[in-house]
């Protein structure tokens, strides 16, 4: 599922990455602000929370996702959870919809 998402985001547009291979962690820029952060080896994903809190409040009913922090991460900034393959349709739309949040925030304003 790891290989599946990272070559979603590549076809993201505005989207670059860097890879961490001591930390085994890749970190997903939207125009060099950090989106996205795949941590390899727990195979977990986090999101940069400040664009995610609208998601969170708004669709908390619909998602059946055990939210989390890393310690590898500023506290107060990230937020994810670990990557199921049963939930491959659910991580999609997940990163779907905080890429577009993010585009409107930071393109359109």
């Amino acid at each position: 599922m790891l290989t599946e998402i990272n070559a979603y985001m590549h076809l993201k547009k505005y989207i670059s990455i860097n890879e961490f291979a001591d930390l085994d962690m890749s970190i997903f820029y939207f125009k060099r602000r950090p989106f996205i952060v795949m941590d390899l080896s727990n195979e977990k994903i986090y999101f940069n929370e400040s664009g995610l809190e609208w998601l969170r409040t708004e669709k908390q009913g619909e998602l059946p996702v055990q939210w989390i922090r890393s310690k590898y991460l500023p506290t107060k900034k990230w937020v994810g959870f670990a990557i199921d393959s049963k939930k491959d349709n659910l991580i999609l739309q997940l990163i779907d919809d905080y890429y577009s949040a993010t585009y409107n925030m930071l393109l359109r304003n």
